[in-house]
């Protein structure tokens, strides 16, 4: 090199050992925190997928796979229909109700969730729609529109369902109320989003979306009018009818007393032998219901007012306020449900005794957890 060339200038620095750690340090910090992002956009894809794949399996008939999107105690809770673990939803998909549906043609469309995540626990919530096809018009009518609130767990085989809420979206508070539940991971607790149910159901008749033809319950909208007079705050009762009124007043007490101690031949007792009730008809039937939601539980107290009756001949009609508490039993012990609302009964006489001929409940207010209702352990349940 001669003496007039020059060497490139040296731009650059030599970096100390300090700044090489720093600066691994802050890598391995960008793809801690990248992976964390990942994780949490995967675990959201996941419980997208689990959820939105409901709609296909449930029209296909797919009853197995439906029912193993839940945990293996889950609970689906629709309005006025609870399913109680895989088996029940699994029997809901078989029923001839659903199936009909099917047959005739429908779609339970679910709409994308909102799906918050919280490391093992999820929730999301979501609408879905439920289309169905009218067979003498031949054209697809929306039959319901309903807010669902989802509680998911991540176990050994993935994101399973631990709870399902549904409810229609008639007015009604609870239904937007679910959909507000959803928008925080601190509503993971148990509990939330609802207290959720009612022992007899308001609004929704046969059909409504989840287990589409599956909902026996069938009562009328709580802001309806129901059938048939009954005396008011304004109303009289025949003079002869005092009688009637507190014969029928007592027996809505024994039935009562009946749920509380489990005293199943007396709840059988207080129903005529075709009677309809909690979804079901015919004393054994109602019987067996009513078991499959308290045996498991712990204690109740049925507490009851505001009696109204109306008497005509040999039928009469009950509507009752109630407040009914149930405490959770075993690993539920620490949860309670609590429902308030109004019992509709239609009585009959027959050899002199007034007995429920239709039962329906509707409810007003719910707190707590409606998972404590459960079937008795063991072989019986």
């Amino acid at each position: 090199m001669s003496s007039t060339e020059q060497s490139p200038p040296d731009t650059g620095q030599t970096r100390s050992p300090a700044d090489t750690r720093r600066a691994l340090a802050g890598s391995r910090a960008a793809l801690a925190r990248l992976e964390r992002r990942l994780n949490r956009l995967e675990d959201e894809a996941a419980v997208t997928s689990l959820i939105l794949s409901y709609g296909p399996l449930v029209d296909s008939g797919s009853a197995r796979a439906v029912a193993d999107l839940w945990v293996e105690d889950g609970v689906y809770d629709v309005d006025e229909l609870l399913m109680t673990g895989r088996a029940e939803i699994e029997a809901m998909v078989h029923s001839p109700g659903h199936q009909r549906w099917i047959s005739q043609g429908c779609a339970h469309v679910v709409g994308a969730p909102r799906v918050r995540v919280d490391g093992d626990e999820a929730v999301a919530v979501c609408y879905t729609t439920m289309i169905v096809r009218d067979p003498e018009a031949g054209a697809f009518v929306v039959r319901r529109a309903t807010a669902n609130h989802w509680r998911l767990r991540r176990g050994p085989d993935g994101w399973r369902v631990t709870v399902r809420t549904n409810r229609v979206l008639d007015g009604r508070a609870e239904s937007p109320a679910l959909l507000a539940s959803g928008g925080s991971p601190a509503l993971l607790a148990p509990g939330v989003p609802d207290g959720r149910r009612r022992a007899g159901g308001e609004g929704v008749r046969e059909g409504a979306e989840g287990p589409a033809g599956g909902l026996p319950w069938q009562v009328e909208d709580a802001a309806g009018p129901a059938e048939g007079p009954v005396a008011g705050a304004g109303g009289s009762r025949p003079s002869g009818a005092a009688d009637d009124h507190r014969l029928i007043t007592e027996a809505l007490a024994r039935l009562a007393s009946a749920l509380d101690h489990r005293d199943w031949e007396g709840v059988a007792a207080a129903f005529a032998p075709d009677a309809t009730g909690y979804g079901a008809t015919g004393v054994a039937q109602i019987v067996d219901v009513v078991r499959r939601h308290l045996g498991g539980c712990g204690p109740s107290q049925h507490l009851l007012g505001n009696h109204r009756v109306s008497v005509d001949g040999d039928r009469a009609r009950s509507l009752t306020y109630a407040r009914v508490h149930h405490q959770g039993a075993g690993s539920w012990a620490d949860r309670f449900f609590e429902c308030c609302g109004e019992y509709d009964d239609h009585w009959s006489r027959t050899g002199g005794q007034w007995l429920l001929s239709r039962r329906e409940f509707t409810v007003t207010l719910r707190l707590g957890d409606r998972g404590v209702l459960r079937p008795p352990p063991g072989p019986e349940g």
